[in-house]
């Protein structure tokens, strides 16, 4: 097994930090970042750890042979609904595409298994048709003792890993794989038929295909009107859209992705000889003075700063 614990000040080196998995992180809320990652990888599974004191987005793609979980682990600060959600446990079939939206302050526990292994074992006791359904689901609303039960179980296996080394390591990686597979299955068998609302789906569809159409036209992103045309939904139902998955305006949201974007861009910038300004105009920012300021605000430094540091 191979375990480390490691702390971040900027949101894409935390991404690729993550082996297996092809995924960008993109800080939304103003200011230098600080996180940190627990990442415990074995042959057939990985448990994740992440602690983040900014609002960021994660998306992309989970690894292809692998059956990915998530949940909360510490409460959120800023529920971007202005109320307490319903606790979850997201679930991400592998190679399927994610978007997830991490407020400032929440740590967030993840762990993957053998796709193959738990088909097996789950159509054993659910038979194949209904594996095929809780496979196909995003979410599953879980009560938050039971969610409490099963961070305590992963974490009773974790504690001390990094302190402790010996001939029993193949051991461990055998019990800890048959935990996660075990907390799982037991908890398929008991709420298999709690599915998410549809409400829940369709807004954070709008979201993620207004991200994708931003991102695939980064030197000229549409705008929200093009947006709408394109999805064919009012300006109302994206705004809406917006507010209760991201807490934020689409405006707002869509230019921090492309201002991560730059960040990302300027760690490079130099070694293929191109300026700040160059790369502001790649990602669609015309208005230099405007882009700095914006860049200022999230980042707690100017873009100048970055590329000089790269």
């Amino acid at each position: 097994m191979r375990y480390h614990v490691r702390g971040f000040r900027d949101s894409q080196q935390h991404a690729a930090a993550i082996a297996g998995w092809q995924q960008v992180y993109a800080q939304l809320g103003p200011g230098r970042l600080s996180s940190e990652l627990l990442l415990l990888s074995g042959e057939r599974f990985q448990i994740i750890h992440e602690v983040f004191d900014k609002r960021v987005v994660q998306y992309g793609k989970a690894p292809a042979d692998r059956f990915c979980v998530s949940l909360a682990t510490a409460p959120t600060v800023d529920d971007p609904r202005g109320k307490a959600a319903s606790p979850r446990l997201l679930m991400l079939r592998g190679g399927g595409e994610f978007v997830l939206h991490a407020p400032a302050g929440m740590a967030l526990l993840s762990f993957c298994v053998d796709l193959e292994r738990l088909r097996r074992l789950a159509e054993i006791e659910l038979g194949a048709a209904e594996v095929a359904r809780l496979t196909a689901l995003p979410a599953l609303e879980v009560p938050l003792a039971r969610l409490e039960a099963i961070r305590l179980a992963i974490f009773r296996h974790v504690g001390g890993l990094g302190r402790r080394r010996g001939d029993d390591d193949g051991l461990r990686e055998r019990s800890l794989e048959e935990t996660l597979m075990t907390l799982l299955l037991d908890l398929w068998l008991e709420l298999g038929g709690n599915t998410p609302r549809r409400g829940v789906g369709v807004s954070a569809y709008l979201v993620r295909q207004s991200q994708a159409l931003v991102l695939a036209e980064p030197a000229r992103p549409p705008s929200v009107l093009e947006l709408c045309e394109r999805l064919n939904v009012s300006r109302r139902t994206l705004q809406d859209s917006f507010q209760r998955e991201v807490g934020m305006p689409p405006v707002a949201f869509l230019r921090s992705l492309r201002l991560n974007a730059v960040r990302r861009k300027l760690a490079s910038a130099a070694a293929r000889g191109a300026t700040v300004g160059d790369v502001a105009q790649e990602m669609g920012f015309s208005h230099l003075s405007h882009f700095a300021a914006n860049y200022h605000q999230l980042f707690g430094e100017y873009p100048s700063e970055t590329w000089r540091r790269a």
